[in-house]
């Protein structure tokens, strides 16, 4: 089965300022150097407009660290010197969205976009929040409203195709994918998300390229891999698809689908010949996914299967 569950079904947008951002963060030990080193800096220069920098880094490294209630403190001390600068609200709406306060995020946002009406940004941002809380056409409207403010933008395309991708309009999603490939021909999600309705729709060809790249982008990508296992069912290669779930359990032990697709694998060859697989293992990989994932369907009506058989 193709992994859905594990596809790039959420938006790529990024933080304001984010060229203010020291990537270096990204190592734990260097962060907490940092948060300590640029808290001691804000307390010492608190009243220095120059300063914003250091707030917005700071913000950056608390939301890093899921440190919101310290990171809203700091976006929010900008306001002092920045008070109509759009991208300090959408700052402030993103921490928010974060924190699932997504009433809040909005106003935030709809305050961005009141100062700059053509903020892309902060279009792309109203749009998401319509979209978490299910406008579907508003959301549209807004994703087709930064597109006509920025046709090359990139986000605003792979925002757009994700939107269509959660109501299952392949047709339309594989067009946004698309334009976001033409412009950003190794765009991971992008590419992930393309080579997966490839699969869905069919198209084994085309998604055995974009595969391909995805493996030279992330090697172990677990999902990636997953999909490589569905391709190899599609076409009847059961030994190679089996590899490559296995694959992705060396990777990640707990990965819903693989584990799934592997009993799913197991119980059509035990029909085949019930000697060829032990129908206890098969059962013990189901009752193991739902342990895990209680609420998977499809565990839940194969274990029935096999158990009544």
């Amino acid at each position: 089965m193709v992994d859905k569950a594990s596809a790039y079904l959420e938006d790529d947008r990024t933080l304001s300022d984010h060229s203010r951002f020291d990537e270096n963060h990204l190592s734990d030990e260097k962060g907490e150097k940092r948060l300590k080193f640029n808290g001691t800096c804000l307390e010492n220069q608190r009243d220095d407009a120059r300063n914003t920098d250091v707030c917005v880094n700071l913000g950056f490294l608390y939301l890093e660290q899921e440190n919101y209630e310290e990171a809203l403190k700091c976006f929010i001390s900008v306001l002092d010197f920045e008070p109509n600068n759009p991208e300090v609200y959408n700052n402030i709406g993103y921490v928010y969205e974060r924190m699932d306060r997504l009433a809040t995020a909005r106003y935030m946002y709809q305050k961005a976009f009141r100062l700059d009406r053509e903020n892309v940004e902060a279009i792309l941002n109203i749009a998401n929040i319509m979209d978490l809380t299910g406008d579907y056409h508003g959301a549209h409207e807004k994703y087709r409203m930064a597109l006509a403010l920025d046709p090359q933008s990139i986000n605003a395309h792979f925002c757009l195709g994700v939107l269509y991708d959660r109501y299952d309009m392949f047709d339309e999603a594989i067009d946004q994918y698309q334009e976001v490939l033409s412009r950003d021909p190794r765009h991971q999600k992008a590419t992930y998300n393309l080579s997966r309705l490839y699969l869905q729709t069919g198209n084994n060809q085309e998604a055995d390229k974009l595969l391909k790249i995805l493996l030279d982008i992330e090697p172990d990508h677990a999902g990636t891999w997953n999909n490589i296992g569905s391709l190899y069912e599609e076409t009847g290669d059961l030994k190679r698809a089996q590899d490559a779930w296995e694959h992705v359990l060396n990777i990640d032990p707990f990965q819903e689908e693989a584990n799934y697709n592997l009993a799913h694998l197991h119980y059509t060859l035990w029909q085949r010949n019930p000697r060829a697989v032990i129908k206890r293992q098969i059962i013990d990989r189901l009752k193991f996914i739902l342990s895990l994932y209680p609420k998977n369907v499809k565990a839940s009506s194969l274990l029935a299967n096999i158990e009544a058989a």
